[in-house]
């Protein structure tokens, strides 16, 4: 056992008896002990507290013992390197389990099984993303459950933390290796990892990696590698030949998109989120400072518009009021280049990798120049609010400078929903976006976003909430309304348990709720996917 003076094996399905090693561990107070399950299944945070400092936990998931013996003798997946990748010491554990148990507190547990796929889906593409740094990185730190710590990961350690999140609540899920390309001669290259989950007899092809890299590149509804069209998912994943599941193209089944999106909707997944993985701090080249977050994308006549949300940085260091702005262009997109550009393939000529990287580095330099001193200036921003609108347009580098910033009138009458900033009397700031109204059941129901940055762990992070309410905010925003209503407790509260609805106060201060439209919002409903019509959604 090397360095572990002890070790205590749980079997798949066998409970996690905490009392066998505090038992050891009291009697043998200076041992280092290894505690191996197959998944953390029924382990909380709480219960890995309870252990000794002394005691290291490997959770196998994806790198279980059948994976060791099929492919312990290749050099790249030998024994030692899943062995050891996956033992985790038991502060690393807790924090792993209530990265976890964080995301799953959103999942409700009358969920059908393809539903609480998608929400895991979501939620980590949003919330983990592509280690720009990942070739200077050991294996233990990007391909592992480090990544819900770490919050950057690579393919393997996306796959391996769906993976466990699926085994802990009884769905049954594959850790898949290969490759993404095979030539005619059979040599494969460009190796991956990804998922297959089975649902209700049917297997759906997860590629979480490549749906995070578009959420980081500015597309932020993106379900293109979820249980897509298998035509397309077997002509990029090529599985290892011990790999369970083969012969994808008559194996595996197919959700069309728009299943995917009327799930989502009335699971009510785009009606909380934070975008701390698109929120930026950014310096101009004259000294000042700004903080910008992209909160979502839309298509309008065919063209793709950005949503930002915008903060000053004073000179004192204190933020000013922030404000929603829209663009054509895509800042997450330059970012991801900013942080993928240098890792790109160059070729094999060492001249020619010289030139493209000092070419890249110009590029680089010359985008952050487009976005923070031109487009995102104090200028061009306020020329756009002059003008009754919070369209900044759409850089142009092939224009003249002084004109560089092209605005289409037609976009600047569209983008002026009303919006208010509102003062909590707490001190807390949020900005109310009224966005649209909707009839439902006779009533008249007004959507709006409420946007707030809040401090969690010692940053602060933005947070999105989209709420529903038969009154209008904007007529009669009493502070009682304000405070109570649209305190940050009962927004997080509200989102899990009506999906948004909150109600209003009367005239008379009484809370109104209306059931038909609490039954309507409610998200915690079993969907099965028998209830849409799925012909042609299978592979088979």
């Amino acid at each position: 056992m090397n360095k572990y003076d002890a070790k205590c094996v749980f079997k798949l399905n066998e409970p996690f008896n905490i009392k066998i090693i505090q038992d050891y561990c009291k009697n043998n107070p200076t041992a280092k002990v290894l505690i191996e399950v197959q998944n953390t299944k029924g382990i909380t945070s709480e219960m890995i507290k309870q252990l000794s400092q002394n005691v290291s936990i490997r959770i196998a998931g994806g790198y279980d013992q059948n994976r060791i013996n099929r492919f312990g003798k290749d050099i790249f997946l030998s024994s030692n390197y899943y062995y050891d990748a996956v033992i985790y010491s038991r502060n690393e554990t807790i924090k792993i389990l209530q990265e976890i148990e964080k995301l799953e507190a959103g999942m409700h547990v009358s969920w059908s099984d393809i539903q609480k796929t998608i929400y895991t889906y979501d939620k980590l593409k949003r919330k983990i993303m592509y280690d720009p740094e990942y070739e200077n990185k050991l294996s233990d730190e990007i391909r592992s459950l480090r990544g819900l710590i770490r919050q950057q990961t690579v393919c393997a350690g996306y796959a391996i933390i769906f993976k466990e999140i699926m085994d802990r609540n009884n769905i049954d899920c594959e850790y898949v290796e290969g490759h993404t390309k095979i030539s005619n001669d059979g040599k494969r290259s460009g190796g991956h990892a990804w998922n297959i989950v089975n649902i209700d007899g049917k297997k759906y092809p997860i590629d979480l990696t490549w749906d995070s890299t578009k959420y980081r590149s500015g597309q932020s509804k993106t379900f293109d590698w979820f249980a897509c069209d298998i035509k397309s998912f077997a002509q990029r994943h090529y599985p290892l030949p011990g790999e369970k599941t083969q012969d994808y193209i008559h194996t595996l089944s197919q959700l069309p998109y728009e299943y995917i999106k009327k799930l989502s909707n009335k699971m009510g997944l785009l009606r909380t989120n934070d975008y701390q993985a698109t929120t930026h701090i950014i310096t101009r080249t004259d000294g000042s400072k700004f903080i910008i977050s992209q909160i979502g994308d839309a298509e309008i006549d065919g063209k793709k518009f950005f949503r930002y949300h915008y903060t000053d940085i004073k000179s004192n260091g204190k933020k000013d009021y922030p404000i929603i702005l829209y663009s054509e262009n895509n800042y997450q997109k330059f970012v991801d280049y900013k942080n993928f550009g240098n890792k790109r393939n160059y070729g094999e000529n060492e001249e020619e990798y010289k030139v493209r990287l000092t070419k890249y580095a110009e590029n680089v330099k010359k985008g952050e120049y487009m976005f923070n001193d031109v487009l995102f200036s104090k200028k061009n921003i306020g020329d756009s609010i002059s003008r009754g609108s919070y369209f900044i347009g759409k850089f142009d580098a092939r224009r003249p400078l002084d004109k560089s910033i092209e605005k289409d009138l037609l976009y600047i009458k569209k983008f002026n929903y009303p919006t208010k900033r509102i003062t909590r009397s707490d001190g807390s700031i949020i900005t109310v976006q009224k966005m649209q109204n909707i009839n439902i059941n006779g009533y008249t129901v007004s959507a709006y976003d409420i946007f707030e940055a809040v401090n969690e762990n010692g940053r602060d992070v933005l947070k999105r909430n989209v709420i529903y309410t038969d009154y209008d905010f904007f007529k009669d925003i009493r502070q009682s309304m304000i405070d109570v209503y649209l305190s940050r407790k009962r927004l997080d509260r509200k989102a899990m348990e009506t999906g948004g609805y909150i109600g209003y106060f009367n005239d008379k201060g009484i809370k109104i709720f209306y059931e038909d439209l609490n039954k309507y919002f409610d998200t915690s409903k079993k969907i099965d996917l028998n209830q849409f019509d799925q012909n042609g959604t299978h592979g088979r």
